[in-house]
């Protein structure tokens, strides 16, 4: 009659374990839901609002030069910029330039 008393014992106090295990699961996954939807749909503080399909920031094209350096064309707010990044940071290099191909190549051959 012991042995019943100490088996049930162990019974629930594994089944109450294991029912706090997983409502703290639930819950971390309710509060990781909830955060992953406040950082998409632009609700944290600090961050702008961008909607779904409205990027102001488009990269055109980009073209390696060596290990270290890149050309990259950007679209920001319907005007081109042509940038040159490298380690040490970003060097804008023209604004809307007409024939960004034909600048590439001219580099490329030099």
């Amino acid at each position: 009659m012991l042995l019943d008393n100490t088996a049930t014992a162990e019974s629930t106090m594994l089944m109450d374990s294991l029912s706090a295990l997983s409502a703290l699961l639930f819950v971390l996954a309710v509060l990781g839901l909830l955060a992953w939807a406040a950082k998409r749909f632009g609700m944290v503080p600090g961050q702008p609002r961008v909607r779904l399909g409205q990027k102001k920031i488009t990269i055109v094209e980009s073209r390696i030069l060596d290990s270290r350096n890149r050309l990259v064309m950007v679209e920001w707010n319907g005007k081109e910029y042509l940038l040159a990044t490298n380690p040490a940071g970003v060097t804008p290099i023209s604004e809307q330039t007409p024939d960004f191909q034909k600048m590439l190549d001219e580099h490329e051959t030099k």
